[in-house]
């Protein structure tokens, strides 16, 4: 029997055995200039493009017929003996041909690779070697093979490359990361205890309050003509390495506890996993489901404990994503070998706060320099068009934003101009407010506002922006950014979370209507 082959822009008709395809004549070929046999050309083009068969288009003329919108002519003639009467005549057969027997347009196969001719140069040698290239491997099952997580083909390689500038390699989905990198100096007695957060103190009053969660130096507020400046209520945000002492009154296993408040129901923080380092093996940190952890690791090649002093981060005790924006009250709980109280560590609140700000755009307005304020007309959100006139004239913008945030930072306000020279500047306004820093912790919304104006001889027409950057106060005391080592450490002013809008607004040389 026949069918229907098809590839994306074509229908063919091929010969079919057993229900399988059996191959496409030679001159629907196109001449490989690749220098494929001819057996790997058959192979490429009889690939169906999907993994499933796909209907061909078939041509209007055909869908009509099908669909009952056209006449047949002959007394007695189904749809199908008028499209295979169709295809007869384009393809030049006689009317009685046994070529199209059992034809049927709804058994189709394909699509298949199309057929295209190719021209390229002559191929020709090239001697050389990359001046440099990566591979990257990884442990990444415990079983102390590295596995590949980073390698580099041909195309990904540096020839003749020179001096190149930093490099970034994106790892494979096989990659396990970490967050941390540095071993914080935990001090432990003989009672269990969380004392840091990444490479921040908890237990230490000149950087945490642990009442309240907040850290105490990073992104403090700035009022005016104050100082010196008071104390932070910075929350932290993403992911927390909590290091503290478990490894105490002879404790076997040790959970994390949390709770809403001080004095509220503490719950076990469950399904939380991680990595630690014996050497260069990975230890599989893992709960059980009621969020009990060993004190010593167990080696997933030995299947034996590893004592605790033993790991690279030997005090890490929790890998935890914060939530969105809460306090939390932290506690860890040590058990013995059957899992049964021994001691409670003190409580610590920790407070994240993983949301950006808010940008609300109040106003975007302009008018001719010469014209009242009562002229200013507002520019719509949907491809906003100043037209200065025929023959240029100043003009002025007024650009004002609403900001709000919980744990409000700082925003201001932005102008980019269409070319060297050629920007709104900034003019006086009583209402000039064009950036703020918050005065107070409590302080976590301002109105900012700005007048521009851009001179008819110097801002040449096109596109022009004007944006607001707003930023949180959240920080990640993980000692990634350095702010434990600038002196004095954590004075300082990370950006974590931000928001940034922007409008596009375009000058054009036109009068108005």
């Amino acid at each position: 029997p026949a069918a229907l082959c098809h590839m994306p822009d074509k229908i063919q008709i091929v010969a079919m055995h057993n229900e399988q395809f059996a191959g496409i004549a030679k001159h629907d070929f196109a001449t490989i200039a690749f220098k494929l046999d001819d057996k790997s050309a058959e192979r490429i083009l009889n690939q169906r493009i999907f993994d499933r068969e796909m209907p061909p288009p078939l041509p209007q003329d055909f869908q009509k017929v099908l669909t009952g919108s056209e006449v047949i002519a002959s007394k007695g003639a189904s749809a199908a003996d008028a499209i295979k009467s169709a295809i007869g005549e384009k393809l030049g057969l006689v009317r009685d041909a046994k070529d199209l027997d059992g034809f049927k347009h709804d058994r189709y196969f394909g699509p298949f690779y199309k057929c295209i001719d190719i021209n390229i140069p002559e191929w020709q040698m090239i001697r050389d070697v990359p001046d440099i290239t990566f591979s990257v491997k990884q442990d990444t099952n415990g079983d102390g093979v590295e596995e590949t997580i980073y390698s580099e083909g041909f195309f990904d390689i540096r020839w003749n490359s020179g001096p190149i500038s930093n490099v970034t390699l994106y790892a494979n989905s096989n990659a396990k990361e970490s967050h941390f990198c540095y071993v914080p100096p935990v001090p432990c007695g003989n009672v269990p205890a969380l004392q840091f957060a990444g490479m921040m103190p908890l237990n230490n009053p000149d950087y945490f309050n642990a009442l309240t969660g907040y850290a105490l130096r990073p992104n403090r507020p700035q009022p005016s003509g104050v100082w010196p400046l008071s104390p932070a209520q910075t929350p932290f945000c993403y992911h927390l390495l909590l290091s503290g002492c478990v490894a105490v009154q002879n404790a076997k296993y040790y959970r994390v506890k949390k709770s809403s408040s001080s004095a509220g129901t503490y719950s076990d923080i469950t399904g939380l996993a991680w990595n630690n380092y014996f050497g260069a093996l990975p230890i599989p940190i893992v709960a059980d489901a009621d969020g009990w952890y060993p004190v010593n690791p167990i080696n997933p090649l030995t299947l034996s404990p590893v004592p605790r002093a033993s790991l690279a981060f030997p005090n890490l005790v929790l890998d935890w994503p914060t939530p969105v924006n809460a306090t939390s009250f932290m506690k860890i709980e040590l058990g013995d070998a059957s899992k049964n109280h021994i001691a409670d560590s003190a409580v610590v609140a920790i407070t994240s706060d993983n949301t950006p700000p808010v940008i609300n755009p109040i106003r975007l307005a302009w008018k001719y320099a010469t014209e009242p304020d009562a002229a200013l007309r507002d520019l719509g959100d949907d491809c906003p068009m100043i037209k200065r006139g025929s023959v240029p004239r100043d003009i002025e913008v007024v650009f004002k934003v609403f900001v709000s945030d919980e744990h409000f930072r700082d925003a201001g306000l932005g102008t980019a101009g269409c070319g060297s020279g050629s920007a709104f500047a900034p003019i006086a306004d009583l209402l000039n407010n064009p950036a703020h820093w918050h005065n107070t912790v409590a302080d976590n919304s301002v109105t900012l506002y700005q007048r521009y104006r851009l001179d008819s001889h110097t801002g040449r027409p096109g596109c022009y922006t004007f944006s607001c950057v707003a930023n949180s106060r959240s920080m990640n005391p993980s000692g990634a950014d350095g702010g434990n080592s600038i002196p004095p450490d954590w004075f300082y002013n990370p950006v974590y979370l931000y928001t940034h809008y922007m409008k596009s607004v375009a000058v054009v040389n036109e009068d108005l209507p």
